[in-house]
């Protein structure tokens, strides 16, 4: 797709004025000129992270009405964790890093992702006093990112 911006410009021309159109070329396909689909990712991933912020915080507060603080602390883990690992996500947008064991390659920081939310999962369970409340507050903190990208990504386009 190729936008254009269109430039009018009046000139005179044996006393009449003659009106002469201009086109110049704003951005082809979705990006604007200059931008890099990394740029634009970015600004997905601060759209993302505050709305994921605006849920965690109404979670928190019911959490901590109800008087459940070992959830609130796992929530408190989640949620920083996948902040996180989504911006392990933007930063790697175009390198992985490509681990070879023999036949299998394997993505560095997929792995390393993986491996951080396991760390948080052990990490809420090991520091909480009711370790279930924990582990499923951690979940809540994490599954948020995911539920908005359900609910609202098709409106970032």
């Amino acid at each position: 797709m190729i936008k254009t911006k269109i430039k009018k410009q009046k000139e005179l021309e044996n006393g009449q004025e003659k009106t002469k159109i201009k086109r110049k070329i704003i951005s082809i396909s979705n990006y604007h000129i200059g931008v890099r689909p990394s740029d634009t990712m970015s600004l997905v991933i601060r759209k993302l992270n505050t709305y994921a912020l605006l849920f965690a915080a109404g979670e928190f507060v019911l959490f901590t009405l109800l008087s459940l603080w070992d959830g609130a602390i796992g929530l408190l883990i989640g949620a920083s964790g996948m902040f996180l690992a989504i911006t392990f996500i933007d930063k790697s947008y175009r390198n992985y890093g490509i681990i070879s064991f023999g036949k299998r390659r394997i993505p560095k920081l997929y792995v390393l992702r993986y491996l951080l939310y396991a760390s948080l999962f052990l990490l809420s369970a090991i520091v909480t006093a009711e370790p279930a409340l924990g582990i499923i507050g951690t979940f809540l903190g994490m599954i948020n990112f995911k539920v908005v990208i359900f609910l609202f990504a098709w409106r970032w386009q």
